[in-house]
């Protein structure tokens, strides 16, 4: 999924001439960080 959304983002982001953003590999640990931990409960 987050795979999937970067590489459209990135995609998007050339198109519009903008930067992606630095902070979305921490983003993605972030959150798979927390899907482990909430697929556990």
């Amino acid at each position: 999924c987050c795979d999937m959304f970067r590489a459209y983002s990135k995609k998007v982001a050339s198109l519009l001439d903008f930067n992606y953003p630095d902070y979305d590999e921490k983003m993605t640990d972030f959150i798979q960080h927390n899907y482990t931990k909430l697929s556990q409960e």
